[in-house]
């Protein structure tokens, strides 16, 4: 049974109190490397990179907000540098020694989530030198922090995991310059030419109502209560919208939530992942899925860049490594995902795994 604490401890209240992350205001993020060294990474002056919360695309970017002052768009620019990956691995830390982690008589668990790399990715794209170097910059941080668990504590006594939670998929003018086809569609009229479809299909309606509440992670949310409303079919209106998205370049398939909650998506390997991701509650009415290498820009600010959240391999390979003396040295070539890191860490334990598992125990690696 778990539960939330009303107030941060005095330790977190102190640490927070050192303003760590103004010490780094004008800090420089160079490369790490020399710059040879990032020849196997794309042109450091891509057109197609984000700008860096309005800072510059190329090295070296200099965190200060573009401010002479500190300012808000400073810790944006600070969170997305591999230097809050720095703050991160002290402040896990400053967990483990003042919650004792670690020298109880039962186990404990602690998750840290460098977040940086996802945040670069998300700007400058997978193939970016700014990705290059905060992939170096985050196995040292990992390493030391590592390191200093062993002093701590001894890594003969713990059991790491390293893992992450998507992958990536390439810029979509970086994927073309590769012959892969990339196309950035424009969600906005998209989902403008979807409405006008529904208005002269279903009937024009009131100032102030629209058939579609939003276009959100490749999903149409349909406006159910007006629907309802006008007494109109939901699951007709989603199959028109579906078969009319389909009919844009760029979309492949689409999946509705009726079909989904009703069973009737087919048992392929997509379809099954589109049913995997589905959540009643929060989940949209069609889901697009889109050919490969081909992203929605949902926002103003997505016009450049790149995102993730397709069931394609780009999207969905991602790394998982154990590392504990409960574990057989070697590399595993078997099936898995990340929902088999719980019932394989639950039967090192030799304890029940929660009822919402879903995985399987990674036995092959197991002693």
């Amino acid at each position: 049974m778990g539960y939330f604490i009303k107030e941060l401890p005095e330790w977190v209240v102190n640490f927070n109190k050192q303003r760590i992350p103004d010490q780094y205001f004008q800090k420089t993020w160079e490369r790490k490397l020399s710059e040879a060294a990032y020849q196997i990474s794309d042109q450091d002056d891509a057109s197609y990179e984000d700008t860096w919360d309005g800072n510059t695309k190329t090295f070296p970017h200099i965190i200060d907000g573009n401010s002479k002052e500190i300012s808000p768009t400073f810790y944006r620019q600070f969170g997305d540098s591999p230097f809050s990956n720095e703050l991160l691995a002290r402040f896990a830390l400053a967990t483990i020694d003042n919650e004792k982690l670690g020298q109880g008589k039962y186990p404990d668990f602690l998750a840290v989530s460098f977040s940086a790399p996802d945040l670069v990715g998300h700007m400058f794209g997978p193939y970016s030198q700014e990705v290059q170097d905060i992939i170096i910059r985050t196995d040292e941080t990992i390493g030391s922090f590592l390191d200093e668990l062993d002093k701590r504590l001894g890594l003969n006594n713990i059991l790491v995991v390293l893992t992450a939670d998507h992958g990536v998929a390439p810029i979509p003018a970086y994927a073309r310059q590769h012959n892969l086809g990339g196309l950035r569609m424009d969600g906005l009229k998209l989902r403008k030419d979807m409405e006008e479809l529904l208005v002269n299909r279903y009937g024009a309606l009131k100032k102030g109502e629209e058939y579609i509440l939003g276009l959100v992670n490749q999903q149409f949310y349909l406006n159910e209560a007006l629907i309802r409303e006008k007494k109109l079919d939901l699951k007709e209106i989603e199959d028109f919208v579906g078969q009319q998205a389909v009919r844009t370049e760029g979309v492949a398939a689409y999946y509705t939530r009726t079909k989904i909650i009703a069973g009737e998506i087919s048992n392929t390997d997509i379809g099954q992942r589109i049913v995997a991701g589905f959540s009643p509650e929060r989940s949209g009415n069609v889901f697009l899925l889109v050919k490969p290498f081909v992203q929605i820009a949902e926002a103003e600010n997505e016009y450049n860049g790149t995102g993730h959240g397709t069931p394609y391999h780009y999207d969905t390979h991602v790394p998982i490594i154990f590392m504990g003396k409960q574990i057989k040295s070697g590399v595993y070539h078997e099936a898995c995902s990340p929902s088999d890191i719980t019932p394989t860490i639950a039967t090192i334990l030799e304890v029940e795994p929660p009822s919402g598992s879903v995985g399987r125990v990674l036995t092959e690696a197991l002693k």
